[in-house]
């Protein structure tokens, strides 16, 4: 299907241990990147002032089709934003596509 993708460059954080997706209650509050999971397939990158909020939406959205999710705390807002274009970026150019459910963006 597609290459097993375990990690990417990061501007300095560190990623947590992949947790259940059908666990709200292992969401956190803090500000950060988050990447929802399919199996080994990264299926989405995103970026919130509280990933917890932002996983419950996409918890109603994806639920049936998200098994685990990893998050990196990054604080600052404009960190937040250049990890996650750093992130689409190199899996685009590995892969030759955004990840799965990630909006097209110009």
């Amino acid at each position: 299907m597609y290459p097993q993708y375990k990690f990417f460059i990061t501007i300095g954080y560190s990623w947590s241990n992949e947790r259940d997706f059908q666990d709200p209650g292992q969401f956190p509050e803090e500000p950060g990147v988050y990447r929802l999971k399919a199996g080994s397939e990264i299926v989405r990158i995103g970026e919130s002032r509280n990933i917890a909020e932002r996983l419950r939406e996409n918890l109603k959205d994806y639920g049936s089709e998200i098994e685990t999710f990893d998050f990196d705390i990054v604080p600052n807002k404009a960190e937040r934003g250049e990890e996650q274009k750093q992130l689409l970026n190199s899996f685009k150019t590995a892969v030759g596509r955004l990840p799965k459910y990630n909006p097209i963006t110009s």
